[in-house]
């Protein structure tokens, strides 16, 4: 006989599925080595130049903070719903991994990006002195050492609010005058929402490395998804429910 069909989720059950993806590996980080949950949890240069390519994926279900877990588990099942509902199951999940990757993936190719610019500004240094040359020297040790030390010091980011990004943003194209309450209580429509939030990440992004402590730019490629997928819906290429040939909403 024919194995059995794998079992087809609808968007609530992938929503709770991806929730307690998360929840568990919440756990992990408190019950574990937590060198062990750096080196496989945490998405970074080092890590993705060293030959953990997984952790571009396992980053983004990955929180060590209570605050920051409940904040993305949150957003993800207030703006999932509705996602989930229209376009099912699975075109949930594969939204949330493909933000989660290329969140990752914006946060490496940022901080290579930054850490090359620093290196470019340190060596532009010149007079000032023997002193001021050796507090500069300080300030800015192992980020001219070149490319095959400065890399390791870059900052690794977890979490899933590159992945919740893509749902968040995809939510507010498709609904975007549902109204949402910032904080709980201040109501404005859902793409004020989403603006204001893509707004502080383009400006966060501008601060450099170390600056805000927040992974912008992982926010920024996530909600580069939602717009994709959005684009992709317009252009036909999903249908409700999934996959497939069709024009959106039929």
């Amino acid at each position: 006989p024919p194995p059995p069909a794998p079992p087809r989720f609808d968007g609530e059950q992938m929503l709770w599925s991806v929730i307690g993806a998360n929840t568990f590996i919440f756990f992990l980080w408190h019950a574990v080595d937590p060198r062990f949950m750096q080196a496989n949890f945490t998405v970074s240069e080092r890590s993705v130049y060293t030959g953990s390519v997984h952790t571009l994926v396992t980053a983004a279900f990955s929180h060590y903070d209570l605050m920051h877990y409940g904040s993305n588990m949150l957003a993800l099942y207030y703006f999932g719903r509705n996602v989930g509902a229209m376009m099912g199951g699975t075109f949930l999940l594969n939204l949330y991994l493909a933000g989660g990757v290329v969140a990752s993936a914006a946060h490496v190719l940022w901080c290579r990006y930054e850490r090359e610019k620093r290196a470019r500004r340190f060596r532009g240094h010149s007079g000032g002195g023997i002193l001021q040359s050796a507090g500069r020297w300080m300030e800015h040790r192992g980020i001219g050492d070149g490319f095959d030390s400065a890399w390791r010091r870059t900052p690794p980011a977890l979490g899933a609010s590159g992945a919740v990004n893509a749902v968040v943003f995809l939510n507010a194209a498709l609904f975007p005058m549902q109204t949402v309450y910032l904080n709980f209580f201040i109501p404005m429509p859902n793409i004020l929402f989403a603006g204001m939030f893509l707004a502080r990440d383009l400006y966060g992004a501008q601060m450099g490395l170390g600056g805000s402590g927040t992974g912008h730019a992982a926010h920024l490629g996530g909600a580069a998804v939602g717009a994709a997928a959005w684009a992709a819906m317009r252009a036909g290429a999903f249908r409700r429910g999934g996959f497939g040939r069709g024009r959106f909403g039929r």
